[in-house]
């Protein structure tokens, strides 16, 4: 760290992510260098690199990066009017906990969904499609197939 700032190379490895990524979330308006040196690279400090990992645990939730950048810059009153600016760093902890928490609940549904599936092909039982549906649910959020081609679409996999 230089003067208290990284390049984006410096904080594209710090974090994981890929230069590509934080530009593109430069361009979408999720995060913004603190400032630029004389010769116009991106230099983040402290506070951009923080903001960086509530971007990233936002993310790992499987939220879209628009609700993201709704949700760090408006905080919204009861009766849903516009509040005062973004939440506090102690209410996005609180969010993403909630979130986590909600994410995790419906992974271990679907390990258990899973293990069903294993049990029944050990015992050599074919369930029916209608039977797949009662052990994996119906459950479908709309939001995955955005998300698959907001990350994709520019790839053969798509």
């Amino acid at each position: 760290m230089k003067n208290g700032t990284m390049t984006v190379g410096d904080v594209a490895d710090l974090v994981g992510v890929s230069v590509r990524t934080l530009h593109h979330w430069e361009d979408v308006g999720l995060i913004a260098p603190a400032s630029r040196s004389a010769t116009g690279y991106r230099l983040y400090d402290a506070t951009d690199v923080d903001r960086i990992h509530q971007i990233l645990v936002y993310r790992e939730t499987g939220m879209q990066l628009s609700d993201i950048a709704e949700v760090m810059t408006n905080r919204t009153n009861a009766n849903g009017a516009q509040g005062s600016p973004g939440p506090t760093a102690l209410e996005h902890l609180a969010r993403q906990r909630q979130l986590l928490m909600d994410r995790i609940a419906r992974l271990q549904e679907m390990v258990l969904a899973v293990d069903t599936m294993m049990e029944k092909k050990k015992m050599g039982i074919q369930l029916s499609p209608e039977e797949q549906v009662e052990v994996f649910g119906t459950e479908w959020d709309p939001n995955w197939e955005n998300e698959a081609r907001e990350t994709w679409d520019d790839q053969q996999v798509w």
